[in-house]
């Protein structure tokens, strides 16, 4: 196979059936013509993307949602055990607790950022998932062809 061989990549978008057609032009020569019910195949695809990466925003919003409320709702809840124990009388073994419950709340942030770090890893992941479908779909859209 020479480089005249290859065909060119696929654009990043191929929004209308223009640009389908010009693109099947490119790699295989043929023309498809605009009734052709083939093309059919790509409008389908389309919107099955979109579906898809619209419900993954959704996912991706309500996850966010539910990271800051636990988030919110546990720093609350160890913001009020710490000022419930500092109020109380303040001997050696409540001071080593103290101590214990701030490593505790330093560690747990050391997770959170984590946990953030990871959903920032798994976005990225799925915007690579979304683009490996929208090739895939582009490739079982040629062989169909």
């Amino acid at each position: 196979m020479s480089a005249l061989d290859t065909p060119p990549p696929p654009p990043l978008t191929m929004d209308s059936l223009e640009e389908l057609r010009a693109y099947l032009w490119k790699v295989h020569q043929v023309t498809v013509d605009k009734d052709d019910p083939i093309l059919m195949l790509h409008t389908i695809h389309k919107v099955a993307l979109d579906e898809y990466a619209r419900l993954l925003d959704g996912h991706k919003r309500q996850l966010s949602e539910n990271v800051q409320k636990i988030t919110k709702d546990l720093e609350d809840e160890v913001r009020l055990i710490i000022g419930d124990l500092e109020s109380e009388a303040l001997n050696d073994a409540v001071r080593e607790r103290l101590a214990t419950i701030h490593e505790a709340e330093r560690l747990s942030g050391k997770t959170l950022d984590h946990f953030k770090q990871t959903l920032k890893a798994q976005r990225l992941l799925t915007l690579i998932n979304i683009a490996a479908i929208g090739c895939t779909l582009g490739v079982l859209s040629v062989l169909v062809i």
